[in-house]
């Protein structure tokens, strides 16, 4: 593989990686040329939609590996990528925020439902109002001082995933 610089069809420019091959080295360089935006104007443009839809995207650099096990449903880009097996994947907040929640509760990523239960946070418990049930469960002598706790920053993360949405 060959590095060099390119100007996106965006017009700024960037580090990129082109194959040796020449017939697919000057098919890279006309896409990137001609249709790609570079990382920055991509992710502007995810963004954007994203806004438009309420949904926001964390941008985060991630191998392969973990992309492929964890993430294959979310957007990617490599472009700006320098490093072999690693790209930028666009994470929506409430999977982020979805994630938080079930580490704050000790939910393990290896758990056999994990994903289902990602879905189950983010559809019933993101968009509610989080209030009457943390004084509920806080006050509650039954509960464990570690459970409030893990309780209590489940409920910071729900809250501050809703502010960040209603921006």
């Amino acid at each position: 593989m060959n590095f060099t610089n390119i100007t996106y069809s965006c017009g700024h420019d960037g580090y990129v990686e082109l194959p040796e091959n020449p017939k697919k080295r000057e098919s890279q360089i006309k896409f990137l040329t001609e249709k790609a935006s570079c990382p920055d104007c991509y992710a502007a443009t995810l963004a954007k939609r994203d806004a438009e839809n309420k949904i926001g995207c964390s941008k985060v650099k991630l191998s392969d590996d973990v992309f492929k096990a964890e993430y294959s449903d979310c957007k990617f880009t490599k472009v700006g990528i320098t490093e072999p097996n690693m790209r930028y994947v666009f994470i929506p907040y409430e999977r982020v925020a979805a994630m938080g929640v079930l580490k704050a509760l000790g939910v393990k990523k290896d758990t056999p439902d994990y994903k289902e239960q990602i879905e189950f946070v983010a559809q019933k418990y993101l968009s509610k109002d989080t209030s009457a049930a943390r004084k509920k469960l806080l006050t509650d002598e039954h509960i464990s001082d570690n459970t409030k706790e893990r309780l209590s920053v489940a409920f910071d993360i729900i809250e501050k995933y809703q502010e960040i949405i209603s921006k």
